[in-house]
């Protein structure tokens, strides 16, 4: 029996964008979609894609985009937003995926980039090159024709209206930064994402000719939250049962996401609504009959992969003061590996390197956990992904690092 052949990874060409979306496509079983294609190229930069190949011919690929992630305290972070990883079947357990990851990583530190992030399309993939579950979220499902409004639900006044796409952009674009900005979590979008997210290519970004846009104006007029929706009609028992599927709500504070919520669940000739949520959002709580408005699935969001630990963590703010060490231990950057000291000072924070005992031993996984405050280390440490070595030291790392409400990101990449 023949060995197999070794795997290699270089960058993608500037004329190979078509070769790559294959591979992908195929990787994830589906065929190439020139339309796709098109759609995204004016995103991509093929330098920040690699093929992975064996015997001279691509069996895999890993890219990603140049984003900025909303911190707590508001401040922004430059960081890779990982997507369109894969490995075709026919080359699985070989190290494609290991490969592609660690040069990957490697070229982004080497930027100067210190968070990367991504979605996972299986949770056990990316513990193993240091990633952590930094958010998550809810799939809700929803009788509007049962669910009411309890009458102290904070109206935020105002008006809504029905846009066509091309008309809702630069709304939609201004209200999406206005919201990133002010929630841990959030993601930017440049003028090419928004061409895909209301184009009309089906795609996981964004796009879908048959969506709608609803505005939310408030009472001055100006625009502070939006819906993209899409409805889809079934007459099957004689009357309307028609579905409505929210594929993005974003307001600038959460009464505004309440009323837009409201409005899609009183759509005329609708039964069920459905769409991602925050898990700490309170549509829960101002619904009259809270078992109105079901949880189908609540899981793991965004992924968050530290790169450069201590500028990471001093970029954002905590709550109250204190201090924890913790000695971090990294799968792929063998000199990342040590003991980190965290500092919260009146008007300051301070993170760097020191030789003082651990108070919390973890690896960088469960570190980029708790950057955006979604995270809990005494669970952690309840679950044994996490040492707690100074009696306590979990419930001051928790008090210095949680926030609320919850980070939550609705952007798909």
């Amino acid at each position: 029996m023949t060995s197999p052949s070794p795997i290699s990874v270089r960058p993608l060409g500037s004329d190979e964008l078509e070769l790559y979306h294959r591979v992908n496509a195929a990787s994830f079983g589906a065929p190439p979609d020139p339309a796709q294609i098109a759609s995204k190229r004016p995103m991509i930069e093929p330098d920040r894609f690699y093929l992975a190949e064996c015997d001279g011919e691509p069996c895999g690929g890993a890219g990603s985009f140049a984003s900025e992630l909303t911190v707590p305290g508001g401040t922004v972070l430059s960081v890779a937003a990982v997507s369109d990883v894969g490995v075709l079947a026919t080359h699985r357990r070989r190290g494609a995926l290991s490969a592609l990851m660690r040069r990957q990583l490697n070229d982004l530190r080497d930027r100067g980039e210190c968070v990367a992030v991504l979605h996972a399309s299986e949770a056990g993939i990316y513990r193993r090159f240091g990633y952590g579950a930094g958010t998550r979220w809810r799939q809700m499902s929803a009788d509007g024709r049962r669910v009411t409004f309890r009458e102290d639900w904070p109206d935020p006044g105002g008006q809504t209206q029905i846009l066509q796409r091309a008309d809702a952009r630069d709304l939609c674009a201004t209200v999406h930064d206005r919201a990133r900005l002010a929630r841990p979590g959030g993601l930017a979008r440049d003028e090419a994402w928004w061409d895909v997210v209301l184009g009309d290519v089906p795609s996981f970004i964004g796009g879908e000719p048959r969506r709608l846009v609803m505005l939310h104006r408030d009472a001055e007029g100006v625009a502070d939250g939006y819906a993209i929706y899409q409805i889809t009609d079934d007459w099957s028992s004689g009357q309307a049962e028609h579905s409505l599927e929210v594929w993005e709500l974003v307001g600038v504070d959460t009464a505004v996401e309440l009323d837009l919520w409201r409005v899609l669940l009183g759509h005329d000739l609708v039964s069920t609504v459905t769409g991602q949520i925050a898990v700490d959002h309170p549509l829960f709580d101002v619904a009259t009959d809270p078992r109105q408005v079901r949880t189908e699935l609540d899981q793991d969001l965004l992924w968050v992969r530290l790169l450069d630990v201590e500028r990471a963590l001093t970029a954002r703010t905590y709550s109250g003061e204190g201090s924890v060490v913790f000695a971090v231990e990294d799968p792929v950057f063998d000199d990342a590996t040590g003991h980190v000291r965290l500092e919260v000072l009146p008007g300051a924070v301070r993170c760097g390197r020191t030789d003082d005992p651990a108070d919390l031993t973890l690896g960088v996984g469960e570190l980029g956990s708790g950057l955006l405050g979604g995270s809990s280390f005494r669970r952690l440490v309840r679950a044994g992904q996490v040492v707690e070595t100074t009696p306590g030291a979990a419930a001051v790392a928790d008090a210095l690092f949680g926030i609320d409400p919850l980070p939550w990101c609705w952007v798909r990449f």
